[in-house]
């Protein structure tokens, strides 16, 4: 580097007051616009083109609140979105265009809407009265398929709303909050009556009407308990799709505890079931038996709730919509975190010790990037992990960090102890969950594992009853049984995994966002842009090389016209970088290269048994 370009470049830092990562996206990002450097740029410039942009998709809804006192909640309109964006994203109009050519909708036969909530902190997470915490409402169409469910752009920003906001002021609180949104969408709206015009470029036609209704409402457990005034394991029945499984133990033919592994002693409630426990404990309210009666239902009366909603009835049918996520049932402070602290804590009496299992994982582990690095692995057994594990008793890791940790440890305490006597039933039930945990990612994946997943999570329940007769059994371990038949109902499984990378861009969007005035409008109408300027770019949402390089020699060895070579590449929604491990026809390879001749995507790659072959693998005849 030249003296002359590195003083440049520390003058450019030392008058930056953001990361230098952030610094270097920008600064790619205005080369990609030189344009913009022509005038002089003031902060009103932006904010005018964002507030342009807000101004087609979005609009307000004015709320009365507890102390008569009204809030201007700004929200994003659900057809003026989508009308936005496939005018002006190609991408996301093919995305539309194939699902319409592969599932037509009429309003008999709409397609769905799938809605996805939870709480985003900005700023420091551990700060007791984060006044800028809040809940994010994303939306997407299940008819999108996998391929496109799993990527956070084909989610779009609807709303958020402060946590304080929702407690303090808004009646019915989040519940309330989802009532008004979904009184938009219905009565206002009518998407599943009147449907979407949308510009699909549709020969003869060209434009396309989309119905759409409540396809699924995906939440992790507090959520669920907000939004459909819930009260889980605090209620004699903590699970609104059931109506004889309880949260405490009691001897009875019909009567099961929420540990029961067979889902065919399940009496499922009906839509009508639940509106007529909700329309009884409202028609008790002023009595003596009220409180009994949310006790006794397991439900939390809420005059605005979601569930006392007459009007929304039609539209809003809770046990058609509730999907419990697999995700936080399973590794987000789930079943897996939590076996995998009892096996931790029966392996140090066996001999192991940290230092052993630090030892081990810091071996020379291959993954596909999408899926982690060695170094998230080592990490998770980090001395910070040791001592809060013995100071607490539990292990400590995310989701992500989970799918790591899990298939680790499992070929840990079958090839490395050699499954000792006193572990037999305990690896039994280890095994169980990570087979689960496969299937669950299969079914991600679009496969057909509802039977093979209904089998194997009875199994664990099973094997996990053995082994830890004494453990306490939690409301996700009944959640997660249900799972198998959402897959049978809506065709492919359902998580929050895109909805938790989703949260860490709208972090992003917040964390510079401290005026709590109108930081509802901000946070959105930014996310909202960013959103459309991704969709917007034609080398998003489409399959192929990132920053691919000419090879003629590599053309002229494969015999094609074109030939280009990269070190990453975009596949079936995936990036695929070199480096990473795959499957092919039950062998292991190694990414050493991503390749494209004549168009056509493939990777090249060494057998991970160091046999030496190289072997290409073009993607359009096997992923």
């Amino acid at each position: 580097m030249s003296d002359d370009r590195a003083a440049k470049l520390r003058r450019l830092a030392g008058n930056a007051r953001v990361p230098f990562s952030t610094l270097c996206e920008i600064v790619n990002c205005i080369r990609t616009c030189p344009e913009l450097l022509e005038k002089e740029l003031h902060r009103h410039a932006v904010k005018r083109a964002i507030d342009s942009l807000w101004a087609k998709v979005g609009y307000q809804e004015d709320i009365v609140c507890h102390d008569e006192q009204h809030f201007i909640w700004h929200c994003t309109s659900l057809p003026k979105l989508m009308q936005h964006l496939v005018k002006s994203s190609a991408g996301f109009r093919n995305v539309v265009r194939q699902s319409w050519e592969a599932h037509p909708c009429t309003r008999e036969e709409p397609w769905h809407l799938i809605v996805y909530g939870d709480e985003v902190v900005p700023g420091n997470v551990l700060r007791l009265d984060n006044k800028r915490k809040f809940f994010a409402v994303y939306v997407t169409v299940r008819e999108f398929g996998p391929a496109f469910l799993k990527h956070e752009h084909v989610w779009f920003p609807i709303a958020i709303i402060r946590s304080s906001v929702a407690k303090e002021k808004i009646p019915g609180n989040l519940s309330g909050c989802m009532r008004l949104l979904f009184r938009k969408w219905f009565l206002a709206d009518r998407i599943d009556h009147d449907g979407m015009l949308l510009d699909l470029g549709i020969p003869d036609s060209r434009f396309a009407n989309v119905y759409l209704k409540l396809g699924n409402v995906v939440a992790d457990g507090d959520a669920y308990r907000a939004l459909w005034s819930a009260k889980g394991a605090s209620g004699k029945l903590p699970c609104l799709l059931c109506k004889n499984v309880l949260s405490q133990r009691i001897n009875s033919v019909t009567l099961v505890h929420m540990s029961c592994p067979y889902v065919e002693r399940f009496v499922l409630a009906s839509n009508e079931e639940v509106w007529e426990k909700a329309d009884k404990i409202a028609a008790s309210r002023g009595g003596g038996n009220h409180a009994h009666l949310q006790m006794l239902y397991g439900m939390t009366d809420s005059r605005n709730g979601l569930i006392w909603d007459l009007q929304l009835r039609q539209h809003v049918r809770p046990v058609d919509v509730i999907t419990f996520d697999s995700m936080h049932c399973l590794v987000a402070n789930g079943i897996a975190q939590f076996e995998v602290s009892l096996i931790l804590q029966l392996v140090k009496d066996v001999g192991v010790t940290w230092d052993q299992l630090r030892m081990f994982v810091s071996s020379s582990w291959r993954f596909t990037s999408a899926l982690g690095n060695t170094k998230t692995l080592v990490g998770c057994f980090a001395a910070a992990r040791q001592k809060a594990f013995q100071k607490e008793g539990s292990f400590k890791a995310g989701a992500s960090e989970m799918l790591l940790v899990c298939p680790v440890l499992q070929y840990f305490l079958h090839k490395v102890i050699g499954v000792p006597s006193q572990m037999t039933d305990q690896i039994a039930s280890f095994d169980a969950l990570n087979s689960s945990m496969r299937l669950v990612n299969m079914g991600k994946q679009g496969f057909d594992v509802a039977q093979q997943l209904a089998g194997a999570l009875r199994i664990h329940a099973l094997a996990f009853e053995k082994a830890y007769p004494d453990a306490e059994v939690k409301p996700k371990h009944h959640y997660v049984l249900h799972v198998p038949k959402q897959v049978v109902r809506d065709g492919v499984l359902l998580d929050a995994f895109v909805g938790e990378r989703k949260h860490g861009g709208m972090k992003r969007v917040s964390d510079g966002v401290t005026n709590t005035t109108c930081f509802e409008h901000t946070v959105l109408s930014r996310a909202v842009s960013v959103q459309v300027s991704w969709l917007e770019d034609p080398a998003n949402l489409c399959d192929g090389l990132i920053s691919p390089s000419d090879s003629p020699g590599l053309a002229t060895l494969e015999g094609s016209t074109t030939a280009a070579v990269a070190s990453a590449m975009t596949w079936g929604g995936t990036r695929m970088c070199a480096g990473d491990c795959i499957l092919l026809n039950d062998i292991v390879h190694i990414v050493e290269a991503c390749i494209a001749l004549d168009g056509d995507l493939g990777v090249v790659t060494t057998r991970y048994a160091k046999v030496g072959q190289v072997i290409s693998h073009h993607a359009n005849r096997q992923p």
